[in-house]
């Protein structure tokens, strides 16, 4: 006979984990922290923000002292960052910012945390590779990424090409990257006046338009001709292009999460900090090192891969951790530390 500790005590157990964390991580500050709003959630309690630190030293300090069950700062820079209204802070600038993450991705199966985590890393370096550099010319200099810590990705453009944009012009970017208004309806209406020859949407759903239609035989291969085509060949072909072009967009497009990008006063999770629903590193990933980068595995605190807990599981499931699979049976499980830690602050479990 066992009995489960109560929620207080298995906060306070949980807290204690994350304090033995933070009392031996080097702390990595963003830049021009001082100009920063920070926030966290306390283990107990609710969300406390609008508070300024003027050193990484303060930081590593305050951070020691609270234990954050989550840890944010602001994507803003501010002239007054602890001030308590948004018009009082004075605003001087902002990093623009996408998320990525597993609630924005529509598969239309059911998939593992592990398989959701390598389609949100598919749909991050579409962004990065196809966008954000090819498309709208930033640095790779210019670009951070970091693993959520979750079920995601945070990509981070650090320029002054974007410190002053508004909320609106983010909000176009988002909306470009998403593919909105990229449909055959769209494009019939503004293809006469768009530039096809620059790349970009209109480009790609051109070239659909003439992979579906094949050669002209009224003409001598132009979009006009396969347009003028399309315009008499019937209900149901159409359909067959407009179908071709949303199949297109979809393969082409990054799914992100449009208000994150448009806010320009946006917490986002402290690098190197834990994720308060899992136990992992918020992480930066090297551009380079991002395709083969497997959070599973890279995430996990060294501080957590020893020692045991037991567990009460109420329904099984499976989880691969350091590479290694774990199949949890419904009762009472003993596990590694880290597999612990994951399945009570992920609410598959509670401690015994």
């Amino acid at each position: 006979i066992f009995s489960f500790m109560g929620e207080r005590e298995s906060e306070f157990k949980l807290k204690n984990y994350f304090f033995k964390y933070y009392d031996s991580w080097t702390l990595r500050s963003p830049e021009l922290l001082q100009s920063r709003e920070i926030g966290y959630i306390p283990f107990f309690g609710t969300m406390t923000r609008h508070r300024k630190v003027n050193s990484t030293k303060e930081m590593d300090s305050f951070v020691k002292s609270a234990v954050p069950r989550h840890l944010y700062y602001s994507s803003a820079y501010y002239r007054k960052p602890d001030e308590k209204r948004m018009q009082d802070k004075e605003w001087l600038g902002a990093e623009l910012i996408f998320d990525l993450d597993a609630d924005h991705v529509e598969t239309g199966r059911k998939i593992t945390y592990e398989q959701t985590l390598a389609l949100i890393k598919e749909h991050t370096i579409r962004l990065i590779d196809k966008f954000l550099i090819k498309t709208l010319g930033f640095d790779e200099s210019e670009i951070k990424v970091f693993f959520s810590g979750g079920r995601g990705y945070h990509v981070h453009i650090l320029s002054e090409r974007v410190y002053s944009m508004t909320s609106d012009s983010r909000r176009e970017i988002a909306s470009y990257i998403r593919g909105e208004g990229v449909t055959l309806d769209e494009f019939l209406k503004t293809y006469k006046s768009t530039p096809l020859d620059h790349g970009g949407w209109a480009q790609e759903v051109a070239w659909t338009i003439l992979s579906e239609m094949g050669p002209s035989p009224s003409g001598n291969g132009k979009i006009s001709d396969q347009v003028m085509d399309l315009k008499s060949a019937g209900v149901r072909k159409q359909k067959a292009v407009a179908k071709a072009i949303e199949e297109m967009k979809s393969a082409n497009m990054a799914e992100i999460d449009e208000p994150v990008t448009t806010d320009v006063h946006r917490l986002i999770r402290y690098p190197g900090s834990l994720h308060g629903k899992t136990g992992f590193e918020v992480k930066e990933v090297a551009l380079d090192d991002l395709p083969s980068f497997e959070p599973l595995m890279e995430c996990i605190p060294e501080i957590f891969t020893v020692g045991e807990e037991e567990i009460e599981v109420p329904a099984p499931f499976k989880i691969s951790l350091l590479d290694e699979k774990h199949e949890l049976a419904r009762g009472k499980n003993t596990v590694p530390l880290h597999v612990a830690l994951y399945s009570v602050l992920s609410g598959k479990a509670q401690f015994i």
